[in-house]
């Protein structure tokens, strides 16, 4: 699930027109890859996984 979010994420970020590259929505979008990224991997890491690493990871996301 979260890597179809981050996929969609991406995708918005993708379709910010260059001339807004440098405005806070696109900084909210380049945050919130980022932090679905992180979310990602830690839940990939099997044996050190600590789902409240992954919330509070997620949680840091503007907007959710």
């Amino acid at each position: 699930i979260l890597e179809d979010i981050l996929s969609e994420e991406e995708d918005a970020r993708d379709n910010i027109p260059e001339s807004l590259q440098d405005s806070d929505r696109y900084q909210v979008c380049e945050e919130s890859c980022d932090l679905l990224e992180q979310a990602i991997d830690e839940l990939g890491d099997e044996e050190d996984t600590d789902i409240g690493d992954v919330l509070n990871t997620l949680a840091q996301i503007d907007g959710v």
